[in-house]
């Protein structure tokens, strides 16, 4: 067996500690984003997860193309509020 397959396996302790950080993580985004407005969080959802534009969002729900653009950067700000207090 030569290094690279002892460089392949991964130390079970390590994976199970990094696993605990993401999860963590993953929680104080859940709870951050569940302090948004519905509004914000569909927002979000349409803009990062379906990568759509803030004009096709602004023509989906009827509003202005700014309202979207602010509502998107207000609640980014919340969030990272949220997760690092």
């Amino acid at each position: 067996m030569d290094g690279s397959a002892d460089a392949a396996m991964i130390d079970p302790q390590t994976d199970i500690a990094d696993l605990f950080v993401k999860l963590e993580s993953y929680e104080r985004l859940y709870a951050a984003l569940e302090q948004l407005s519905v509004v914000q969080r569909r927002r979000l959802r349409l803009y990062f997860v379906h990568n759509l534009t803030h004009r096709q969002i602004a023509e989906l729900e009827g509003v202005d193309q700014s309202a979207i653009g602010y509502s998107i950067k207000r609640a980014i700000k919340q969030l990272q509020k949220y997760i690092t207090d």
